[in-house]
């Protein structure tokens, strides 16, 4: 069992991760700390920030972004879930 845990791969590649450091210490550069420890809320990936369930992978992800665009007070923001083959971002970040 304890060999299945340690030879997962890592949720977030290095460059991920280092850009992650980065955008933190900018954040603390720029804003006061007292922002990050009494005003942010820190939204964890469990069952108690994203409750629900869902009988497909386009339900997940909707219920996903639903309450992400909550925590972020996006939640007046339009926005719509679609199959990667409907989506043509990559054709536009091409030119």
């Amino acid at each position: 069992m304890f060999s299945l845990l340690f030879k997962r791969k890592p949720p977030l590649d290095e460059a991920s991760l280092l850009w992650l450091f980065d955008v933190f210490g900018w954040s603390l550069r720029n804003f006061s700390p007292a922002v990050f420890y009494q005003q942010i809320r820190l939204v964890l990936p469990t069952n108690e920030f994203f409750p629900g369930k869902v009988d497909s992978v386009q339900g997940m992800a909707e219920l996903v972004f639903d309450r992400v665009a909550e925590y972020a007070g996006m939640a007046h923001w339009p926005w719509q879930v679609v199959e990667q083959s409907h989506c043509h971002l990559e054709a536009v970040m091409k030119r």
